[in-house]
């Protein structure tokens, strides 16, 4: 009703117990689902890890957005600055620990008519700082597979608040491209858990 009680429509996050479950769901929607995919990372560590596992997965991929390779491999910041390659899906492997990011991405893939999915891990860093680890250890006691991803809007909510939570402490963002972790330190935050 004229636009009063917009709410920033939020990321829906496939969020797996560890790492290697999440890698592992990728590596097998890559091999088995058939069609083109964007991996989409926010830190070079990131870059590298999808890189080896992708090498060892035998699955081609490019960095080239004007390849047409199956498999495409790009940085957020730079994503959001260029033309996208026509019918690819979108997998974001990682949580920005600010809402900006995501949210540019989602933007301009809902221009394009993209599909755009988040992953993410319980024992990610950005989940470290508000004690995912501890929920991590809970899922298999409530009876979930490795396999299984949380995804629901209560999940997207939660890490919406957990960014604002960074964005209140962050007088303005340093940038820092190497991992996670070292943006966490550059910019000083540390654990809200």
């Amino acid at each position: 009703m004229f636009g009063l009680f917009k709410t920033k429509p939020l990321p829906n996050y496939h969020v797996y117990a560890t790492e290697i479950d999440k890698y592992r769901h990728i590596i097998n929607v890559l091999k088995n689902n058939g069609g083109k995919y964007l991996l989409v990372y926010h830190f070079n560590n990131t870059r590298q890890e999808a890189e080896q596992l992708l090498t060892a997965a035998q699955l081609a991929y490019s960095h080239d957005l004007a390849s047409g390779s199956q498999v495409l491999l790009a940085e957020s910041e730079m994503l959001l600055k260029t033309v996208w390659p026509v019918d690819y899906s979108v997998i974001v492997l990682e949580i920005y620990p600010l809402s900006n990011r995501g949210l540019g991405l989602m933007t301009k893939a809902a221009q394009l008519s993209h599909s755009l999915e988040f992953y993410a891990a319980l024992d990610s860093p950005f989940f470290k700082l508000f004690g995912g680890e501890r929920l991590a250890s809970l899922l298999p006691k409530l009876g979930m597979e490795s396999d299984e991803a949380i995804s629901h809007p209560m999940v997207n909510k939660s890490i919406q608040r957990a960014q604002q939570k960074i964005e209140d402490k962050l007088p303005f963002e340093v940038t820092e491209r190497e991992s996670i972790e070292r943006w966490m330190e550059v910019n000083k935050i540390q654990s809200f858990s």
